[in-house]
């Protein structure tokens, strides 16, 4: 947790921890946080035109490696909104903010059809509850933002940055 350093120098790992959640690993809030808080901003440690596993998509064929979302894991209900921003010469960055009140220990997680148009690998969802506490929101196969019916994308239209969907 090294790039993410919020607006009062205070860094990622002040909010989050490695755990494992469903045996998977992902990172967990290592106190309760309001909604709004902005828990630091990011720069890509590389910038590459095609996706893969471990890239977020900052604009269409720029994709930032930020080594800090590595166990960021998806839910269609997340607690985060990561907020992208480029520059003409394709630097990155990556902002995270808390859209609910989050309590400690709770898994930290976004939404990847807020980031990915097209998901280099597509996966089934299990929105970090399992299979049989899936919320209606659940997506069952997350593909990318392009593969949402208009209906979905207007259930995530408030997680999704700005720049990102106008790109």
């Amino acid at each position: 947790l090294s790039c993410f350093v919020s607006m009062a120098g205070r860094a990622l790992k002040n909010f989050l921890r490695l755990s494992t959640f469903h045996g998977q690993q992902g990172m967990a809030f290592t106190k309760a946080v309001k909604k709004g808080t902005l828990l630091g901003i990011c720069k890509a440690e590389s910038v590459v035109p095609e996706p893969n596993k471990y890239t977020v998509e900052i604009k269409s064929q720029v994709h930032g490696r930020f080594p800090d979302l590595d166990f960021l894991n998806h839910c269609c209900s997340p607690n985060l909104k990561l907020e992208v921003s480029s520059s003409p010469d394709d630097t990155a960055e990556i902002s995270a903010w808390t859209v609910r009140d989050v309590a400690e220990g709770e898994q930290a997680t976004f939404h990847y059809c807020t980031t990915e148009k097209a998901m280099d690998e597509p996966f089934e969802c299990f929105c970090i509850f399992g299979a049989s506490n899936r919320p209606r929101t659940c997506l069952g196969t997350v593909k990318g933002y392009d593969f949402l019916t208009e209906a979905q994308k207007a259930d995530i239209d408030h997680l999704v940055s700005t720049e990102w969907k106008n790109s």
